[in-house]
């Protein structure tokens, strides 16, 4: 098999993998994706789970700027029942999806069309807050950018795509994540 025919077949693979808008809509509203031995419920609210590692909780919230996002997940208590919040982390685009609807529909989120994710720069590569490794990334085209006041993520809900944008001085909803 030739390399141009190997490439085409692995960028086919993942196009396939790509869950579709509907699929998650499915798999939310039939608790396919809710691990039953976690329960993702702090101080009477109910937090949303996410596929890709077990027990991971999370929530979106509304209205700060990147910093204070930050600083706000991780001020959170959460009843003691796990490790500091942190501003979340995407793994996969199952979960970039499932945390694109859920925001359109969470309650606490209704104005929502962008969320900050807890992925900055650093130098010159972009790293999540809490350590995770950057295996996923979904950038709209053109982005990142290459001007240095934007070091900080945002997930646009109308499409998808990640914009780099500034840490200071925009003001908009914001994800944090617990593992329990």
């Amino acid at each position: 098999m030739s390399s141009k025919n190997l490439v085409f077949l692995l960028a086919l693979f993942v196009l396939l993998l790509e869950p579709s808008f509907e699929q998650v809509k499915e798999a939310i509203q039939s608790n396919k994706l809710d691990d039953g031995d976690c329960s993702c419920y702090f101080d009477g609210y109910q937090w949303l789970t996410l596929s890709t590692k077990p027990c991971k909780c999370y929530v979106v919230s509304t209205q700060l700027d990147w910093f204070d996002a930050y600083k706000d997940c991780e001020s959170q208590d959460y009843g003691g029942l796990g490790p500091y919040a942190t501003l979340i982390s995407i793994d996969s685009a199952f979960d970039n999806q499932k945390i694109r609807m859920s925001s359109n529909t969470t309650s606490n989120s209704a104005s929502c069309t962008q969320v900050f994710i807890g992925l900055t720069k650093k130098g010159n590569d972009w790293i999540w807050v809490n350590g995770d490794n950057l295996t996923y990334t979904n950038w709209r085209s053109g982005y990142p950018d290459n001007n240095i006041l934007n070091g900080c993520a945002l997930l646009n809900l109308s499409d998808g795509k990640w914009t780099n944008v500034p840490c200071i001085g925009l003001i908009n909803c914001y994800a944090c994540e617990t593992i329990l």
